[in-house]
């Protein structure tokens, strides 16, 4: 039951964090700092590598006992490595100038990493323990969201909906 509890908690974090910038066709964007965007990007970054080092210390990826559990907790390591990874390129391109145009497509494949890993840390019923730097993430997503205009798509706003209701 509180395991439940934690994940509609954090699946309810998930849609408001993906919801909060939204608007009518696309969100209105921020006006561009790099300085500031830079440092949500690295924050970001680090709270990944935090991610992925407590998600190999989970309970239910260590103890992943049959075949179709441990397919997806496979899935579930491999896409935090390419959302690290897609994390550390968004940081290295604000690092060394690059503008909003330029740094566009990473951040919008973070958020397309992003909704993959939060809804395959729904499927392995992830706990608090991963959640806390989860969390941390997805709001530093929605603030940087914020500078790039960036809005969910329609069906994947009624898939997040889909996550909280279950």
């Amino acid at each position: 039951m509180r395991r439940t509890g934690i994940s509609v908690f954090s699946s309810l974090l998930f849609v408001l964090a993906w919801t909060s910038v939204s608007g009518p066709a696309w969100a209105q964007q921020v006006a561009w700092n790099q300085e500031e965007v830079t440092q949500l990007a690295t924050q970001m970054d680090d709270e990944f590598k935090k991610m992925r080092v407590a998600v190999r210390k989970e309970p239910h990826i260590i103890a992943a006992g049959n075949p179709t559990k441990q397919r997806t907790a496979k899935l579930y390591v491999e896409k935090l490595r390419v959302l690290n990874r897609a994390a550390e390129k968004l940081s290295r391109q604000l690092s060394e100038g690059q503008n909003r145009e330029q740094t566009q497509s990473t951040a919008r494949r973070i958020d397309s990493l992003l909704r993959d890993v939060r809804q395959q840390s729904v499927k392995l019923h992830s706990t608090g323990w991963t959640d806390q730097y989860l969390d941390p993430a997805l709001g530093l997503a929605s603030e940087l969201r914020a500078f790039y205009g960036v809005e969910i798509p329609a069906q994947d706003k009624d898939a997040s909906e889909e996550t909280v209701s279950e």
